[in-house]
């Protein structure tokens, strides 16, 4: 009786010892983590075709753009910069006004000129009762200066790039543009000529940094697909 039964505990211990461990809950999941990188990598490759061709069409863009754009390197000035054609004997501007160019390393720059009181910051503002403004900067014989009772003030930044695609999204517009010091201090409407410069500025400008954007975004797909990839290589081996 006692040899029956160890042999039945015998057939007990072998058949769980036959029996496949259950796998955990981690362990399913890292499984179907896995095969997801298949979909992962056909949408990378989606999203590169997509900014690949995005940005062929975008190089085409600024090409034709520049063409509307001449470089000034003038020896008096810190550094060369690009401004929208027939703009180049009006600058640098000898009354009121606010003229836009891009700066030999791809900056934006807004420069605006005021006879009379002196100022640190603009605010441009429309009929629709919006309005954007810059930086103050203050006085400082380099990007503020004094000339007389002209003050001219270049801004570049986040703001100014606010107050140039202000002037493109609303050049249909009769705009104001207003002159700080703390408060207001003097007061022009924008041209018409200077809002078509300012916005064709703006729209190579930003076609210039969706350009760059696509062009790291690029290679960081890349090598996202290369990871996915490894780790699949890595379970199939």
């Amino acid at each position: 009786m006692k040899r029956l039964n160890y042999i039945f505990i015998g057939s007990i211990l072998a058949m769980a010892a036959c029996t496949p461990k259950e796998k955990s809950d981690k362990a399913v999941e890292r499984e179907r983590w896995i095969e997801s990188l298949n979909d992962s990598v056909a949408l990378y490759k989606s999203q590169i075709d997509s900014a690949t061709s995005r940005l062929e069409e975008l190089h085409d863009n600024v090409g034709l753009m520049l063409q509307d754009f001449e470089y000034v390197n003038n020896p008096r000035e810190v550094e060369g910069y690009y401004i929208y054609k027939g703009w180049r004997q009006r600058y640098p501007l000898q009354g009121n006004g606010l003229v836009a160019r891009i700066s030999k390393d791809e900056g934006l720059e807004l420069i605006a000129c005021h006879k009379g009181a002196p100022f640190t910051s603009v605010a441009l503002s429309g009929g629709d009762g919006t309005a954007v403004e810059t930086e103050a900067v203050a006085h400082d014989q380099a990007l503020n200066y004094r000339r007389g009772n002209l003050t001219t003030v270049c801004y570049y930044g986040a703001k100014a790039d606010s107050v140039a695609m202000y002037i493109s999204d609303n050049q249909a517009q009769k705009l104001t543009v207003t002159l700080l010091n703390g408060k207001a201090c003097g007061s022009f409407t924008l041209s018409q000529d200077a809002a078509r410069m300012i916005s064709a500025t703006w729209q190579l400008y930003s076609s210039q940094k969706q350009c760059e954007k696509l062009e790291r975004e690029i290679p960081l797909l890349n090598r996202r697909i290369d990871t996915c990839r490894r780790i699949l290589d890595q379970k199939g081996s």
